[in-house]
C-alpha cells in the first residue's frame, strides 16, 4: 500500500524531494500571501480609522450647521411621530427639543395647523412627494407665519423643514399693499389724465406747447375750428412760421416770459391755413422740469374776432350816445325856439283875415316851423327822445301797415311778409315803430333803385346774457324785426357809420343821412338792440329787437282837429321867459286865466298860495334849480289831485315817463301850435 502511493507520487512529483520543495514553495507562497494580507488589512484598517474621523467631523459641520440655520429640521416616521430632536430654528420651538421625541406632529400646533399637517402626511403617504403647506402659530405675543416642506426619504421615514416665513409675508403684504397704492395712484393719475385731455380737447382756446427751439410739440383740436389746421398739420413747425411778423413776433414773446415770468393777452395775428390772418389773444407760460431747467413753453390762443366786433359794436354805441346825447340838447334847444316862432305865428294869425298881405307868410312860417319841428323830432329820434306817447301794440300789425303803406309808392319793391302767429307785445311809440320801419324800406329802395326783393319778417326770440350783455341791454324775451333787400350790400368801412347823423353815401343834397341814424335812436329809446349784417354784393339784414310786454294792447288815441276854448285857470312853468310869454298869450287867446312862474320854486309858492284858484299846471320838465321831476313831488305834497300837464323841447322820455306813471294828466312837445295845446289842456282839465 504504502510502496503504491510512493511509487504514484513518484509518479507525478517525482520522488520525496519533489514534493517536498513543492509543499515548501506553496507554503513559501501562502505566508508570503498572508504578509500582503496583513499589509493589505493594516492599511484597511487605517483607512477605516480615517473615513470614520472624517465622517465624524463631517456629521459634527452638519449638526453645527443645522443648529445655527433658521429652519427647523424635524426626522418623523411614517406616520408623523418625531423621532430625533429637532435641529435649527430652536428658538421659534413651543417646547424644549427633546420634549418633542415621541410626539405627533400633527397634535403640536394649534388645531389649524394641526390639520394641515395631518394633511400634508396623508398626501405625502399617497403620492410618495414633498409638499409644501404654511401655517400659523402666536409665538410671544407676536404671530407668526411658517411655510413647511414635508416630503418621504423612503417607505418608513419623513423629513420636515420648517421656515419662519413672517417677514417675507409681511413685505409681500407691503408689497401688494404698495401696489394697490400704485394702481390707486395710477387710476388716480389716468382719471386725472383723461379730465384735463377732455379739458383739452373741448376748450374752445387753442393751446399749444412748444420746445426749446419753438417747435410745436402738441396743438389741441381746436386748431382745425380756429385756424382750419388739423393739429398734426402743426405739430413739427415753428410756431413763428404762423406769425405775421413772424420771428420778431417770436422775440417779442420770448423776451417777456424771461423778464415777467409769464405773458399775458397779447395781441396776435396768425395766419390760418386759407392765409388770412386771424385776430387772437396769446398768453405763454414757461414748462420746467422738477429741477426747474427749462423745457419749452404753454401757450393759450384764443379767438378774439368775435370779441373786437362787439367791442366795434360796445364803442360805436357809447359814441352813438355822446353824439345823441348833444343831437338832443340841440333838438331840445332848438324846438324852444320854434315854440317861440309858432306861437307868435300862430296869435298873429288870429288877428288877421286870409286876405291880409302878411297872411300867407305867416302861414309860410308855420310850415317852416313845421319842417324844422319834424328834422328836430328826427334827432330827438336818434337820441332816444322821440318816443310821444308809449302803449302796448302788436308789431306784426305796425309791420303790415308800414309794408302797405310804403308799397303804394314803390311798386318797383316785391315784398315778400313771413310774420309770426303768436307774437309777443311790445310797449312802443306806434308812429315811431313804423318810422324804423318806413326808414329801413327807404334804406332798402335806395339800394335797389331799379328794383328788388325786401323780406319782411318777425318772430319771438330770447336774448342770452352774453348778447345782451354786449349790447346794453337785460337778456330775456324779445319780438324780433327783420327787413333785408338783394342790393349790394355795404363794406365794413360803411357798416361802421351807417347810424352816425348826418352820414349818406348818397350824392350832396339828396340825403340829410338822419334816417337810420333815427332808426338807431328809436330802436335804443324803446331799451331794444338793432344789428346789421351785410356783405358787399350780397344785400343787407337789419334785425330789431324789441323787449317783450306783457301788457293788454291799446289802440292809439288821435288828437283833435279843433281847438276847444275854456275859463278855467292853468298855471305856467317854464324857465324860458319867451316860451312864457308865447304860451300865456295862446292860452289867454283860448279864454284861460294864467299865472306864470319863471321855475321850479316860484311855482310851488305861487302854487301854495293859490292853491284853490289854480286848475291845471303846465309844467316844463327841465329847469335849472329845481327840475320838472322835483317841482311835481313838491305840489303833490300840497296837493296829492293837482293836475299836471308836462311840456318840454324833449319828448316824453326816460325822467318824463316816471312822473307820468306817477300821474300827469297829460304831455305836449314843443313846439305846438293852438290846435295841440287845446286839446292837450281840455284833456286833462275833463279827466278824473
Amino acid at each position: 500500500m504504502h510502496s503504491l502511493l510512493r511509487r504514484q507520487i513518484e509518479k507525478h512529483f517525482g520522488g520525496i524531494e519533489g514534493i517536498t520543495d513543492r509543499i515548501e514553495a506553496f507554503i513559501g507562497l501562502i505566508d508570503e500571501t498572508y504578509r500582503e494580507f496583513d499589509k493589505d488589512r493594516e492599511l484597511l484598517e487605517r483607512s477605516l480609522e480615517m473615513t470614520s474621523k472624517e465622517m465624524l467631523q463631517v456629521n459634527a459641520e452638519m449638526r453645527a450647521l443645522l443648529r445655527t440655520m433658521p429652519d427647523l429640521l424635524i426626522t418623523l416616521d411614517y406616520d408623523g411621530t418625531v423621532l430625533h430632536p429637532p435641529v435649527g430654528g430652536l428658538a421659534d420651538l413651543v417646547m424644549p427639543p427633546e420634549d418633542l421625541v415621541g410626539k405627533k406632529i400633527y397634535a403640536i400646533p394649534n388645531k389649524e395647523a394641526g390639520k394641515r399637517f395631518r394633511d400634508a402626511l396623508e398626501k405625502a403617504k399617497a403620492t410618495s412627494a414633498g409638499v409644501t403647506f404654511e401655517y400659523s402659530l402666536l409665538i410671544n405675543g407676536s404671530m407668526n407665519v411658517y411655510e413647511a416642506r414635508l416630503f418621504p426619504v423612503n417607505s418608513h421615514r419623513n423629513f420636515v423643514i420648517i421656515r419662519n416665513i413672517t417677514e417675507w409675508v409681511e413685505a409681500e403684504a407691503a408689497l401688494l399693499e404698495n401696489k394697490r397704492q400704485l394702481q390707486k395712484r395710477n387710476r388716480e393719475l389716468m382719471r386725472t389724465k383723461n379730465f384735463l385731455q377732455g379739458i383739452l380737447e373741448s376748450s374752445a382756446d387753442c393751446i399749444v406747447t412748444a420746445g426749446l427751439t419753438v417747435t410745436i410739440l402738441y396743438a389741441t383740436p381746436s386748431t382745425k375750428k380756429i385756424f382750419g389746421y388739423e393739429p398734426q398739420e402743426v405739430t413739427g413747425k415753428k410756431a413763428y412760421a404762423f406769425f405775421e411778423k413772424g420771428i420778431e413776433d417770436a422775440r417779442s414773446i420770448i423776451e417777456e416770459v424771461r423778464e415777467k415770468g409769464e405773458l399775458r393777452d397779447r395781441s396776435l395775428r396768425v395766419r390760418a391755413k386759407s392765409g388770412e390772418f386771424i385776430d387772437v389773444s396769446v398768453s405763454v407760460s414757461p414748462m420746467v422740469d422738477e429741477n426747474g431747467a427749462p423745457l419749452g413753453t404753454m401757450g393759450i390762443v384764443r379767438d378774439v374776432r368775435e370779441r373786437k366786433k362787439l367791442e366795434a359794436q360796445l364803442m360805436q354805441a357809447r359814441k352813438m350816445e355822446a353824439v345823441g346825447t348833444l343831437a338832443g340838447g340841440i333838438a331840445h334847444d332848438f324846438n324852444n325856439l320854434l315854440m317861440g316862432i309858432q306861437g307868435y305865428a300862430s296869435l298873429v294869425l288870429l288877428d288877421l283875415d286870409e286876405g291880409h298881405p302878411h297872411f300867407y307868410k305867416l302861414k309860410c312860417i308855420q310850415e317852416l316851423v313845421k319842417s324844422g319841428a319834424a328834422l328836430t323830432g328826427q334827432l330827438l329820434g336818434f337820441a332816444r327822445g322821440g318816443r310821444y306817447e308809449v302803449v302796448p301794440a302788436d308789431p306784426n300789425e305796425i309791420a303790415e301797415s308800414s309794408v302797405v303803406l310804403f308799397g303804394r309808392t314803390r311798386k318797383q319793391v316785391r315784398f315778400h311778409e313771413r310774420y309770426e302767429r303768436d307774437l309777443w307785445s311790445v310797449e312802443v311809440d306806434v308812429g315811431q315803430m313804423r318810422q324804423v320801419f318806413l326808414n329801413l324800406f327807404v334804406n332798402a329802395f335806395d339800394a335797389m333803385p331799379e328794383g328788388g326783393d325786401v323780406y319782411v319778417e318777425t318772430e319771438n326770440v330770447y336774448l342770452d346774457e352774453k348778447y345782451a350783455e354786449n349790447c346794453g341791454v337785460r337778456p330775456g324775451p324779445f319780438v324780433k324785426l327783420s327787413v333785408t333787400d338783394t342790393g349790394p350790400g355795404m363794406d365794413e368801412k360803411t357798416i361802421g357809420r351807417i347810424f352816425e347823423p348826418f352820414f349818406t353815401t348818397k350824392d350832396m343834397g339828396k340825403g340829410t343821412g338822419l334816417g337810420l341814424a333815427t332808426v338807431y335812436g328809436i330802436v335804443k329809446g324803446h331799451g331794444g338792440v338793432i344789428d346789421v349784417y351785410s356783405r358787399a354784393g350780397y344785400g343787407t339784414t337789419f334785425n330789431v329787437y324789441i323787449p317783450m310786454s306783457k301788457k293788454e294792447r291799446k289802440r292809439e288815441d288821435r288828437p283833435l282837429k279843433e281847438t276847444a276854448n275854456g275859463s278855467e285857470t292853468i298855471l305856467l312853468v317854464d324857465d324860458e321867459e319867451v316860451i312864457l310869454d308865447v304860451s300865456r298869450e295862446m292860452l289867454e287867446s283860448l279864454g284861460y286865466k294864467i299865472f306864470q312862474a319863471a321855475g321850479g320854486r316860484d311855482a310851488v309858492e305861487i302854487y301854495a298860495a293859490n292853491k284853490g284858484k289854480v286848475d291845471l299846471v303846465m309844467l316844463d320838465m327841465i329847469m335849472p334849480g329845481m327840475s320838472g321831476s322835483e317841482t311835481f313831488d313838491k305840489l303833490r305834497e300840497i296837493n296829492p289831485h293837482v293836475k299836471v300837464v308836462l311840456s318840454s323841447g324833449y319828448s316824453i322820455n326816460g325822467t318824463a315817463s316816471n312822473i307820468m306813471e306817477k300821474g300827469c294828466r297829460g304831455f305836449i312837445q314843443k313846439p305846438f301850435n293852438f290846435e295841440q295845446l287845446s286839446s292837450v289842456v281840455r284833456k286833462a282839465l275833463t279827466s278824473e
